[in-house]
């Protein structure tokens, strides 16, 4: 089965717009001070690699993510910031 990895990107950062705001309202505040450093993937890429994963059937994630770095470079989820 192949999977429209754009499409799939595009449901999943319009989810991520509204859940991320919503989300940081939800936590709860600490009077210690913590960092808060962005990763080098967004929310929406972690979760679209994560769905790919889970549709594709395969059991290891970790030969998944190195399949999909070699065969999906121009893709908008595997491009480097």
């Amino acid at each position: 089965m192949e999977i429209d990895y754009d499409s799939l990107f595009y449901f999943v950062d319009n989810f991520c717009l509204g859940f991320e705001p919503w989300y940081k309202k939800q936590l709860l505040r600490e009077s210690s001070k913590k960092r808060d450093r962005s990763g080098h993937l967004s929310l929406s890429e972690i979760l679209t690699i994560l769905l790919a994963y889970h549709q594709s059937g395969m059991s290891c994630f970790k030969y998944f993510y190195l399949t999909l770095q070699r065969t999906k470079k121009d893709s908008c989820i595997m491009r480097p910031d």
